[in-house]
């Protein structure tokens, strides 16, 4: 989005095109997925004068929450 208004939609494959001002050294993309199955993201772009630029963008699910019972000792490993 650029001033509240989306600057672009996927295809039905997760592509998108931006059309990017010759000028511009680099962009900040928030993406967004509306129906809520990824986490949103924000990636930084950043372009060299006269090439095109390809970024592949990976979207996450969101984790579920970890319920833990407060009466009950949790002992948990995190790492080597």
């Amino acid at each position: 989005m650029v001033d509240d208004d989306r600057w672009a939609v996927t295809d039905n494959k997760g592509r998108f095109k931006l059309l990017i001002p010759k000028d511009t050294k680099r962009l900040i993309v928030t993406v967004v997925d509306a129906k809520a199955n990824y986490a949103q993201t924000t990636k930084h772009l950043a372009f060299l004068r006269g090439r095109t630029v390809f970024q592949k963008i990976l979207l996450l699910q969101p984790e579920q929450p970890v319920e833990f019972d407060s009466q009950k000792t949790v002992s948990n490993f995190s790492g080597p």
